[in-house]
């Protein structure tokens, strides 16, 4: 049976069932996605959806204080996680940070 010209089907194409499949394997792990416009996106897979991914992203974040007569100590750095979310469409690959 052939769906008509310009209905949308509720299956997933198999570029996003096997990105779907590849997220529901690296679920919780520190992954690396390919982007289409070329950008890797390092962090940590938490949930896959059926045409997206949500990755919690990594981002460096500065605290600056004011000190008393400017003595030179260090300004303290820490990182904090951005909740972000990838269609499967603008994805071409994901794999697991390799750890050596």
């Amino acid at each position: 049976m052939s769906v008509p010209k310009g209905v949308q089907t509720s299956m997933p194409h198999d570029h996003d069932r096997s990105l779907h499949n590849l997220c529901r394997k690296y679920m919780h792990y520190h992954v690396v996605l390919k982007l289409k416009d070329g950008r890797s996106v390092h962090g940590i897979l938490e949930n896959a959806g059926q045409r997206e991914a949500t990755v919690y992203v990594p981002e460096r974040v500065t605290e600056e204080k004011q000190f008393y007569g400017g003595n030179g100590l260090p300004i303290r750095s820490y990182r904090r996680f951005k909740r972000m979310v990838f269609p499967f469409s603008q994805m071409t690959s994901l794999y697991p940070f390799p750890y050596y």
